[in-house]
């Protein structure tokens, strides 16, 4: 069996929709748009992978959300509005054309029994990458606004801001969970190296300032040593939707309350942290604002950066759920919720899935404060699709001659 191809397939994979490399001058798009080309090329000779009954209705609401961007992409350029100029069409038609690829990919993937290969590609693809990003850490130590603004930083070249950094090396953690299950549940050195993995996930955050990502962390560590009922409630569809609504919706209705003198006072002289929570206050302040110049079909990939900042002078909505109805309108509301259900409903084996469930959890409570929703907490959530069970070979019938 040749498994060169998959192999190459799924390096591709990972760098169309997991990986961004760019160094500001717009080349990781042209990488990403030749991965798209590529990946649809392997993937075609297979397309009844796609319409397998077993991810029928599953695909559907990916097929759905794929039109609802496309339909986003096509009309944004027709908004009379004045304001900056769109991002590219391209890349929202590519982004559409990516997500059912993905999943096509994954299905795929469990067809053939490889979950358990393509798993350790993405944990070594990404082992390369923040190995690399790590020492450039260590050595240079460059500050969190030059990886965050400066496109000539090393570190914001190969992988992209300190958030994208931070939230990699918990998916790296992650993932060699997912890998080491078993083994961890019983202890042992393996369950030190996972506790290696935790630690160096924490010193990334800390070395590139990212503190949501040090929260998150510690959300992480809770999920992890939760009681058996607690988890077995977490893999409810139900709960993750709820727990994403409660935290996004949390400081945009409770603002006032953290304007409080007793709130500032312990910001300020306790926690030492900024009042506004670096700005966050004044945004959500304005977030009917950015709700009510929202179109219905949304601004599009790519274009909610320029239209927070034309709108209200932020760089973003600093809070997943705006951010995600910013980009593609009142349709992504109702098609996201149904989609991460059927996700969820879909999965082989929610105990082995559960450090994928962990990683949307840290997206769902890190959104209340940045933009983890949309597409990438989809792209994520596909993993939970992704079954171990190799595939069971078809025996030749034994004929016997009497």
């Amino acid at each position: 069996m040749n498994l060169l191809p998959y192999i190459l397939a799924s390096i591709i994979l990972f760098h169309t929709t997991f990986i961004y490399i760019d160094d500001g001058s717009g080349f990781g798009r042209i990488i990403q748009a030749v991965c798209t080309v590529l990946l649809f090329a392997y993937l075609f000779p297979k397309w009844k992978s796609f319409f397998r009954k077993k991810y029928l209705k599953l695909n559907a609401i990916v097929a759905l959300i794929s039109i609802c961007v496309t339909i986003t992409t096509y009309v944004k350029a027709s908004y009379p509005y004045l304001g900056p100029e769109m991002s590219s069409s391209l890349l929202g038609y590519m982004t559409a054309v990516d997500l059912i690829l993905l999943f096509w990919f994954v299905e795929y993937t469990n067809y053939k029994g490889y979950g358990l290969l393509l798993t350790k590609i993405f944990y070594y693809c990404l082992t390369a990458y923040l190995l690399v990003v790590d020492v450039d850490l260590i050595l240079n130590r460059p500050t969190a606004e030059l990886i965050e603004y400066d496109r000539t930083a090393f570190v914001a070249n190969l992988i992209g801001g300190k958030f994208s950094v931070s939230y990699k090396h918990v998916f790296w953690m992650l993932l060699f969970y997912m890998l080491h299950a078993k083994a961890i549940t019983k202890g042992g050195p393996v369950r030190l190296l996972l506790a290696g993995h935790f630690f160096v996930a924490i010193i990334a955050a800390y070395l590139v300032k990212c503190t949501t990502s040090i929260i998150g962390l510690l959300a992480v560590l809770m999920l992890f040593v939760a009681p058996k009922k607690l988890k077995e409630l977490s893999y409810k569809p139900w709960v993750l939707l709820l727990s994403i609504l409660v935290f996004d919706s949390f400081l945009l209705l409770f603002a006032h309350v953290l304007q409080s003198d007793f709130a500032i006072n312990l910001l300020t002289n306790v926690l030492h942290k900024d009042s506004s929570l670096t700005g966050r206050m004044d945004i959500y302040s304005e977030f009917m604002t950015l709700l009510n110049s929202t179109p219905f079909w949304g601004f599009g990939t790519g274009n909610s950066y320029k239209m927070t900042d034309y709108l209200i002078g932020a760089d973003n909505s600093q809070n997943g759920l705006i951010e995600m109805y910013m980009l593609y309108g009142i349709p992504i509301l109702f098609t996201f919720p149904a989609l991460v259900n059927a996700i969820i409903k879909h999965c082989p084996n929610l105990q082995r899935s559960f450090p994928i469930l962990v990683y949307l959890y840290f997206f769902a409570v890190i959104s209340s404060v940045e933009i983890t929703l949309g597409l990438t907490f989809i792209y994520y959530a596909s993993f939970m699709l992704i079954s171990f069970t190799p595939r069971k070979k078809k025996r030749k019938p034994i004929i016997t001659i009497e």
